[in-house]
């Protein structure tokens, strides 16, 4: 009688330790937050429209309809990026603030027939997303305020 007590209080614990296993759910995978592109606007001295895309380590810098440059984001410090054209080597510097596109330091070569311009320096902000938890412009910062993250060491290029 005593065996039976101990096969039978056995067999309940096992039925309660596959009852909790069972009742244990997987916690769904995390997702990654979604890439933010940060877009700053800016007018030179001879009222050209320049608009800045930011998306994770890539950039795109137009000026008006036609000039297009694309490459990488090599470093932000502070509200500086530093951004290396996928066509040349050289790279140039972009400030920013709440408010958009206030300086371009550096020479630009442009898609569209190679050639190469001076970067008009100080520039009149037009618009922009801010510096990460600021908020406005036309895209949504990432959410919690997070700069995205860059590859590169911690110096300006010029």
């Amino acid at each position: 009688m005593k065996s039976l007590f101990k096969f039978l209080g056995f067999i309940a614990l096992v039925a309660v330790i596959g009852f909790v296993i069972t009742a244990c759910k997987d916690d769904p995978p995390e997702t990654p937050p979604p890439i933010t592109t940060l877009t700053y606007k800016g007018r030179d001295d001879n009222n050209n429209e320049w608009v800045l895309k930011i998306t994770g380590s890539s950039y795109e810098l137009t000026k008006g309809v036609l000039n297009k440059s694309t490459g990488t984001v090599i470093n932000k410090l502070g509200t500086t990026y530093s951004l290396k054209p996928s066509v040349t080597a050289t790279g140039f510097n972009a400030t920013v603030t709440s408010g958009g596109l206030v300086e371009l330091q550096g020479t630009i070569v442009w898609y569209a027939g190679g050639q190469s311009e001076a970067l008009p320096g100080s520039m009149t902000p037009t618009g922009g997303t801010g510096g990460g938890n600021t908020g406005g412009g036309d895209n949504p910062v990432i959410p919690g305020g997070e700069e995205p993250a860059l590859p590169g060491e911690p110096a300006i290029i010029g």
